[in-house]
């Protein structure tokens, strides 16, 4: 993991760990990342690890410290496991929606809406027609 200076146009390697007696997640490309509201928290969904991996993972970086926590706070539901969906922050209400994505080796692609709300810690989805 890198972090760029915009000010010194520098790049740095970054020393990751996870919380006690906690581990980093997989290597993976096609994942579903975003913000927290005051942009300390850095959430990552999903992802591949080879063309016949998928994932379903959830993870939380706390960027001050740099430290991983797999997530699994949450009430309801969760998406499944898969790769290439989008994310996006929902200020208002203060939740992520989750749309999308596919799993390659069973020939899936999803047109599902997921909510993640942060108040609560409550997950939803919604299929669309």
């Amino acid at each position: 993991m890198y972090r760029y200076d915009f000010v010194t146009s520098e790049l740095f390697g970054i020393t990751q760990h996870g919380v006690p007696g906690g581990s980093i997640p997989w290597k993976r490309d096609g994942s579903a990342s975003i913000l927290n509201a005051n942009k300390t928290v850095m959430m990552v969904f999903g992802g591949s690890q080879a063309p016949a991996e998928a994932l379903g993972d959830t993870w939380e970086l706390d960027l001050s410290t740099f430290t991983w926590r797999e997530f699994t706070e949450g009430v309801g539901d969760s998406p499944s496991r898969r790769y290439g969906s989008s994310i996006v922050w929902l200020e208002e209400s203060q939740c992520a929606l989750l749309f999308g994505g596919a799993f390659w080796l069973e020939q899936l692609y999803y047109n599902d809406l997921w909510c993640y709300s942060f108040i609560g810690h409550i997950c939803s989805g919604h299929g669309l027609q």
